[in-house]
């Protein structure tokens, strides 16, 4: 009866053994598999961060770049006024000497001051009374220039001198003297807008 309650018992773990076994190797490919999602999903998700990342380094890239393309046109603008704008008052000094030293007629000093002036900006300062100019270059806009006074007959086109050079004699001394205040104020114009001097 001993050997027979031993054998029994043998089998039972026996038998225990191999479920064990069996119920292992009936459960490796789940552990497999289900090892296998968890990693798909870890590779997933760290794709899905790269991918969000570059996208992020993009769009910063693109903003950096048109504010730093946005600087440089600012930048750019600037020095090009700049420029035009010293050229403008070397061409005011210019003028001014040339009318002082009666280099140049009255009226064709006043219409090329009174035009490189109105491409000043309107904020420019010390202010300065030069509406004597303007007022005279005004009026010479009557007289025919470039190719319609070429047009023109020549006894039209002495009348019309005759009349202008009456003209600028009535008017010299008044433009002159605008003329000359006009330079007192080119180096605080040069200053004011960040311009150095040409003799510098």
């Amino acid at each position: 009866m001993a050997w027979t309650f031993q054998m029994f018992c043998t089998r039972q773990v026996y038998g225990a053994e191999k479920g064990w076994q069996a119920c292992r190797q009936e459960s490796g490919p789940v552990i497999i598999v289900a090892h296998l999602a968890d990693q798909r999903e870890r590779h997933m998700a760290f794709a899905w961060q790269v991918l969000c990342a570059a996208l992020a380094g993009l769009v910063i890239g693109s903003l950096l770049g048109l504010v730093g393309w946005r600087w440089w046109l600012a930048r750019r603008h600037k020095t090009e006024q700049r420029v035009q704008q010293s050229g403008v008052l070397d061409s005011l000094e210019v003028l001014c000497k040339a009318l002082e030293q009666q280099q140049v007629e009255v009226s064709e000093a006043a219409i090329r001051i009174s035009a490189l002036l109105d491409t000043l900006p309107a904020s420019i300062s010390p202010k300065v009374d030069l509406s004597d100019i303007h007022q005279f270059a005004q009026t010479c806009q009557q007289f025919d220039r470039g190719e319609a006074r070429h047009n023109l007959t020549p006894k039209a086109r002495h009348e019309q001198d005759k009349y202008r050079w009456q003209l600028d004699e009535e008017n010299r001394e008044r433009i002159r003297a605008a003329a000359q205040r006009l330079v007192t104020v080119l180096p605080d114009w040069r200053s004011g807008l960040g311009i150095s001097s040409p003799d510098k």
